[in-house]
């Protein structure tokens, strides 16, 4: 994966308005919450399930990086409590050489297969996803906003899933994303759909990751303003619902590159 390991897709974004809101700077300095354990398995009748639990890692330390390779930068860290309760006070800007460029012509590559255009507000904006982990005394890695469901018909049988993840994002001035692309693999079609108006500083980005009841990626969904209230660390051995088809997709679609 790029800088975002699990960002974003887009479509065709409407121009900035002299009264556009994202001309504000955002207001998001401080994210709190309880780190909770997640296991992802699917019932007997094919129902997907994310159970949580309370965290038995201990206190230690909540850490926050951007960046990407071997090397991210620590951006903040904050205490992590035993009964994994943590409060995170952003920086103001992450270091420069952090920050990317949006590249809406990468979304558009016609050797993708896909319909529909990509299009920025502004071409200059530059930003970084935030990667987040908590490090207890037993217990260490990833944390993320997550919330998963199963769609069904009303026989109760599951026709789909949806796997919500959530991500902090810093852009250095505001902008917008909105519209819709269409992507055709032979007899599989993918359908991105976007609406995000970032203002300068961080916002919290939800990304719906929509599969059939094979698991088939179909669709992904990118909302700006909430994520899952979730921070859930998942236990080793858990089934991801992001697989190898959905980590394209988020890698194609990385708003930062």
């Amino acid at each position: 994966m790029k800088r975002i390991p699990a960002l974003l897709m887009v479509g065709s974004a409407l121009l900035l308005a002299s009264c556009d809101r994202t001309n504000v700077p955002s207001n998001l300095t401080n994210v709190s919450g309880t780190v909770v354990e997640g296991s992802l398995a699917a019932s007997s009748n094919g129902t997907l399930a994310l159970t949580t639990s309370a965290w038995t890692g201990g206190a230690g330390s909540v850490r926050a990086y951007t960046g990407e390779g071997s090397q991210p930068q620590n951006v903040v860290t904050t205490a992590l409590a035993a009964d994994g309760k943590f409060s995170l006070n952003l920086p103001t800007a992450p270091a420069a050489g952090t920050l990317s460029a949006i590249a809406a012509d990468e979304f558009n590559a016609e050797e993708d297969n896909c319909t529909g255009t990509v299009t920025v507000s502004t071409s200059q904006a530059r930003g970084a996803a935030l990667a987040i982990g908590a490090e207890g005394a037993t217990k260490s890695g990833g944390i993320t906003p997550l919330s998963v469901t199963s769609k069904v018909d009303s026989a109760g049988k599951v026709i789909g899933y949806e796997a919500t993840l959530g991500e902090l994002l810093y852009v250095d001035r505001g902008l917008t994303i909105k519209g819709t692309q269409t992507c055709t693999n032979g007899s599989d079609t993918f359908k991105g759909d976007i609406d995000v108006s970032l203002q300068q500083g961080w916002n919290k980005v939800s990304l719906t990751l929509q599969l059939n009841a094979d698991g088939a990626l179909t669709g992904l969904v990118v909302r700006s303003g909430s994520h899952p209230s979730n921070w859930v660390f998942l236990n080793s051995g858990s089934a991801s619902p992001l697989g190898v088809q959905s980590l394209k997709a988020l890698e194609k679609f990385s708003l930062f590159r």
